[in-house]
């Protein structure tokens, strides 16, 4: 799929992100609160994507995370303040890959290019976020990965991080082209009380869409076995189907 077709399916501004504050005396109307790249970049595209987060500052007001891949960043900022409470940067050591920045690509593999709030996966009380870096796509081919031991981050990557403090919690591993495009929280599908992600991987050669299923609890691995696999053309209609140890699907979209 092209950029172009990418771009096309979302609407959300690019360079800025407003969202609409409701007051008790204002009922009935709404009025908008600019939030701009806190470090400007050409081609940022900062706010290409959003999630709403709880309140991970504890000051009472819910909080969210903004990506803008065009400068491999995602902001999580204060609902109330409008200030940067962290600032992620992908936490791979890209040189010598495709996804290594330059001048001219600060961030080739687009990290940020879909963010989630997926709950309080690492127990710590706070909600945590999810980050895709879908890799090469578009005009550009991926180079295909041979050897399992070496990086692969053009085939497209999905992180979680913590909300409180920002780092790393875990990587999720690779299970398709262009991993990472698109996640979602999703509740406990197999039913160890620890919130589940799922993570599109729509990069299949054949042009057909992917889903794979990484459970939160495992430790720098996605699980798959309560997984159905459904597949559909990606734009035109889009399937995506999570099962949960009881059989029922647990997310369809």
């Amino acid at each position: 799929m092209s950029r172009a077709g990418w771009i096309a399916v979302l609407v959300l501004p690019l360079m800025t992100v407003c969202f609409p504050r409701v007051a008790a005396a204002q009922a009935g109307s709404l009025t908008g609160i600019r939030v701009d790249n806190p470090v400007p970049a050409a081609g940022a595209h900062f706010g290409f994507a959003v999630a709403g987060l709880g309140d991970i500052d504890g000051d009472g007001v819910a909080d969210f995370a903004v990506g803008a891949p065009g400068q491999g960043r995602v902001y999580l900022i204060s609902g109330s303040s409008n200030g940067v409470l962290h600032e992620i940067s992908d936490p791979d050591n890209l040189a010598g890959t495709q996804c290594e920045p330059s001048t001219d690509a600060l961030s080739p593999c687009e990290f940020g290019f879909a963010v989630a709030g997926v709950g309080d996966v690492n127990g710590d009380g706070v909600d945590d976020v999810a980050v895709g870096s879908p890799g090469i796509f578009g005009g550009a081919l991926a180079i295909p990965c041979i050897d399992p031991n070496q990086p692969c981050p053009q085939e497209g990557r999905a992180f979680i991080f913590s909300g409180k403090m920002g780092g790393l919690i875990r990587r999720l591993a690779q299970d398709g082209p262009n991993q990472g495009a698109s996640l979602a929280g999703l509740a406990s599908i197999d039913a160890d009380t620890v919130p589940d992600v799922a993570v599109v991987a729509p990069g299949d050669p054949t042009g057909k869409g992917g889903l794979v299923a990484a459970f939160g609890r495992e430790a720098g691995h996605h699980g798959r076995g309560t997984l159905r696999f459904c597949r559909a053309r990606f734009v035109r209609r889009t399937r995506v189907c999570a099962l949960g140890s009881n059989g029922r699907r647990a997310a369809y979209a």
